[in-house]
């Protein structure tokens, strides 16, 4: 319970100075990571226990969304913020049926899967404009959309990297890792400049995750694709760590 109560203060983002953040960022990594690590730990081990540590992945993930507008203050949810639930909600979906499949010992990639992970990568897009057009934008509801777009990439990257490639997972393991390093390296907790580029790589890799959970798809199809996103997001952020890097020389 605790750690869905620090899940839910960290996306809620209640306005408070930024220099709050870090610690922010450092509870929300500490979660989702040692759930990651787990997982991972377990790829090659029974499928029972990895299914079960994933579909407690897919439990922890909609209730950390809904204790994290419940802890709002002042407290609300405007439309834009129940887009994101339901998207929380639909990727928790998607961390049950993998965790079904490990568990009956049947395939992972299925239809019902892909519809309800594409649908929670589709839904990242309509948030933003529901905000926009209610007129409802606001600074906690961006980073509540932010940390529900890296907690849903995790949840499909973790099936991805079991089903196809182990190295999938790094799709979704990235803003973790740097939010963990910045919570002790003062330096990367700066703000960044926006880059459109940026969007557009995030952008790709859930168009790659998109692909490659289709069952049709050929596994090197969705390895090449994947590896292109991955390759992608390291560049990405490696210009991001340099960027910071060279500003805290400066200073």
């Amino acid at each position: 319970m605790r750690a869905i109560l620090s899940v839910g203060r960290i996306a809620c983002a209640v306005e408070e100075p930024e220099r709050a953040a870090p610690l922010r960022d450092a509870a929300l990594t500490a979660v989702f990571a040692l759930v990651l690590c787990g997982g991972l730990a377990l790829t090659y081990g029974p499928p029972g226990r990895l299914g079960l540590l994933t579909l407690a992945l897919g439990l922890l993930l909609p209730a950390g969304a809904i204790t994290a507008v419940l802890l709002r203050r002042p407290r609300s949810c405007s439309p834009a913020d129940q887009v994101t639930l339901a998207r929380a909600a639909v990727a928790g979906g998607c961390a049950t049926l993998f965790a079904g499949a490990l568990l009956a010992g049947t395939p992972v990639l299925t239809w019902q899967l892909f519809v309800l992970g594409v649908t929670a990568l589709v839904l990242d897009a309509v948030d933003g404009l529901v905000a926009r057009a209610t007129g409802t934008s606001s600074a906690a509801g961006a980073r509540f959309d932010m940390e529900t777009d890296a907690a849903v990439l995790l949840v499909l990257s973790v099936v991805i990297s079991v089903a196809l490639v182990p190295w999938a997972w790094l799709i979704g393991a990235m803003r973790y890792v740097f939010a963990g390093v910045a919570a002790v390296h003062p330096p990367w907790r700066a703000p960044l400049p926006p880059r459109p580029s940026r969007q557009v790589i995030a952008a790709g890799a859930g168009v790659a995750i998109g692909i490659a959970l289709a069952p049709v798809v050929d596994a090197e199809i969705a390895r090449v694709v994947l590896g292109a996103a991955v390759a992608a997001l390291l560049y990405s952020f490696g210009r991001d760590v340099l960027d910071l890097e060279r500003r805290a020389r400066r200073r």
